[in-house]
């Protein structure tokens, strides 16, 4: 077995100008990670942002792995059967998706779409928003 090397974070989110969170949320059956309103204020750091969209995040967070795939491929299965939901709140709201994942690695590594990670993007619209860090040791 190869040794964990990848620290990857994962996380769907859907947004637009503005749609009800709570009815998503409901319909959805899911408990986001994070949602944020167009306009509020939120922190990161001690950086005040103002949001520009309305959002609802799902994320898994940072894991040590070998195969970074794996924790892509638990994201899709959570919303695997959401497919409708997701593309109905899209249509009604204008709403757009992103899937994005987050690498952080020691030494050149690959990562690697297979085709139900790209059917799921395809199904819902979504398009990948991939960031790669080498972790200097």
């Amino acid at each position: 077995m190869q040794k964990p090397t990848t620290n990857i974070r994962t996380y769907f989110c859907i947004f637009g100008d503005d749609f009800p969170l709570d009815e998503f949320t409901q319909k959805i059956v899911i408990t986001p990670t994070e949602t944020r309103t167009k306009g509020e204020i939120y922190t990161i750091g001690k950086t005040q942002h103002e949001s520009y969209t309305t959002s609802w995040t799902y994320e898994i967070d940072y894991q040590l792995t070998s195969d970074p795939t794996l924790q892509i491929n638990e994201l899709i299965d959570i919303f695997t059967n959401k497919v409708n939901i997701i593309n109905h709140f899209q249509k009604e709201f204008n709403l757009k998706c992103k899937i994005a994942v987050v690498l952080i690695f020691p030494e050149t590594s690959g990562l690697f779409f297979d085709q139900k990670l790209i059917k799921f993007a395809y199904d819902t619209n979504s398009e990948y928003d991939i960031d790669i860090y080498r972790d200097e040791i």
